[in-house]
C-alpha cells in the first residue's frame, strides 16, 4: 500500500508538471513576457502595431503552440498564420486570421508536409520589409514540413530517411541530408524570408539543444553542410545502402551547395527556447518537492544517449546504489533521448524499448 501510494503521488505530480508545461500555456507565457520587456514596441524591428504578421507554426505541438498566440495577440486582419502538425485534428482557429492548415506526416513527410512547405515558401517570399515573422517550432517538425529540391521526390526522401534510421543513424545525422535535399530546411526558409525579422519560440526534442537540428532549422543561421555530408556517406557507407538514382542526386547537390554557400543573406534573427528536458525536469523536481515533502530526490546526470542495453545497465546500477542509502523513499529523475534501431514491422518506440530492459535489469 505505502509503494502504490508513493508512485501515485509521484504519478500526481508528474501531470500537473506536464500541464504546466501545456505548449499552449508556455508559447502565450513567452510572448507576454517579452511584450513586457518591451521587445515588440519602441519602434524597433519586431513592433507589432500595424505590421503584417506571418506565423509559421510547425511540428508536433504545433497546434496547441498557435492557440497561445491566438489568446495573446487576439483579433488582428494583419495575420496569417500556416500551422501543419500531424494532430491538426486538435487545432481549433479563432478571429479573423488568413489560416493555412495541413495535416503533415510523422515520422515520414507526406504530400500534406509538402504541400506546407511550398506554401510556407510562397509566404516567405510575400513577408516583405514591413512585415514580422514569428515562428512556433517543436519537435517533429522535420517531417510535418518540406519543400524537395525540384530534382528529389517525395518518394526518394521517404527512402532516405527510412535507410537511415533503419541503419541506426542518430536524428541530427539524419538531418543533415533532409536539409540538402530540402528547400526550405536548414536556413533555406529564413533566407527566403530575408528581409523580415524571425522571432523562433521553440520547443526543443533535442538533447543539446541544437536550434539547428530542431525541425532540422528552417528558419535559423546554419552553416555549410556538405563538408558534414560527405564525412557521414563515408562513416554510414551510405552510398551502399541508396539506390544509384540517390546518390547522383545528392552528389549534385552537394556540389550545388558548395559552388553557392555565402550568396543569400540572412535576415535579423531571435531565438528563444521556450521549453526543454532541463526545464521541465527543473519543473519537476519542483513540484514533487511541494507536494511531497517526505521525498528524496536524486539527479541522474548523466545523459541517456548510449544504446538502449548501455544506458538500461548504467541506470540499474546507480537504482541499485541508490537504494542501499537511508530509509526514505526516493525518486530518481534523468533524461535523454536513446537511439534505436528501428525493425520492420516493431511496435512500440524508444521509451518502451527502454523501459522493458529496464525491467530485465532490475529482475
Amino acid at each position: 500500500d505505502g509503494s502504490k501510494h508513493f508512485v501515485k503521488n509521484i504519478l500526481l505530480s508528474f501531470n500537473k508538471t506536464l500541464h504546466s508545461c501545456d505548449p499552449k500555456i508556455v508559447t502565450k507565457q513567452e510572448l507576454t513576457r517579452l511584450f513586457n520587456e518591451e521587445f515588440f514596441s519602441n519602434g524597433n524591428k519586431y513592433e507589432l502595431i500595424g505590421k503584417n504578421i506571418t506565423i509559421f507554426s510547425i511540428g508536433k505541438s504545433s497546434h496547441s503552440m498557435i492557440e497561445g498566440f491566438i489568446d495573446f495577440i487576439g483579433p488582428n486582419e494583419k495575420v496569417t498564420a500556416l500551422v501543419t502538425s500531424p494532430n491538426i485534428h486538435r487545432f481549433k482557429p479563432k478571429h479573423n486570421y488568413k489560416y493555412y492548415s495541413f495535416k503533415g506526416g510523422h515520422p515520414h513527410v507526406n504530400m500534406e508536409s509538402i504541400r506546407a512547405g511550398k506554401k510556407a515558401h510562397d509566404l516567405a517570399k510575400l513577408t516583405g520589409k514591413d512585415g514580422v515573422v514569428i515562428c512556433l517550432i517543436s519537435g517533429g517538425g522535420s517531417a510535418t514540413f518540406d519543400f524537395l529540391q525540384s530534382s528529389f521526390s517525395i518518394e526518394e526522401s521517404i527512402k532516405m530517411s527510412t535507410t537511415m534510421l533503419n541503419l541506426g543513424m542518430e536524428d541530427h545525422e539524419i538531418n543533415i541530408f533532409r536539409k540538402i535535399i530540402s528547400m526550405v530546411k536548414g536556413g533555406k526558409l529564413a533566407q527566403t524570408i530575408y528581409p523580415s525579422p524571425i522571432l523562433n519560440l521553440i520547443i526543443s526534442d533535442d538533447v543539446g539543444n541544437d536550434i539547428k537540428a530542431i525541425a532540422s532549422g528552417p528558419t535559423v543561421k546554419v552553416g555549410p553542410l556538405f563538408e558534414y555530408a560527405k564525412e557521414l556517406i563515408k562513416k554510414w557507407n551510405l552510398y551502399n545502402h541508396f539506390p544509384k538514382s540517390i546518390t547522383r542526386k545528392i552528389d549534385k547537390e552537394i556540389a550545388k551547395q558548395a559552388d553557392s554557400q555565402g550568396v543569400k543573406s540572412y535576415p535579423q534573427i531571435k531565438t528563444n527556447i521556450i521549453l526543454d528536458s532541463r526545464i521541465f525536469i527543473s519543473k519537476l523536481i519542483n513540484q514533487i518537492k511541494n507536494d511531497n515533502k517526505n521525498i528524496h530526490i536524486f539527479m541522474y546526470k548523466m545523459l541517456l544517449r548510449k544504446s538502449v542495453k548501455e544506458c538500461s545497465s548504467e541506470l540499474a546500477d546507480y537504482i541499485l546504489q541508490m537504494e542501499n542509502k537511508n530509509g526514505e523513499p526516493k525518486c530518481i529523475i534523468g533524461g535523454g533521448e536513446i537511439p534505436v534501431k528501428a525493425r520492420k514491422n516493431g511496435k512500440g518506440g524508444r521509451n518502451q524499448h527502454f523501459s522493458i530492459e529496464m525491467l530485465r535489469q532490475l529482475k
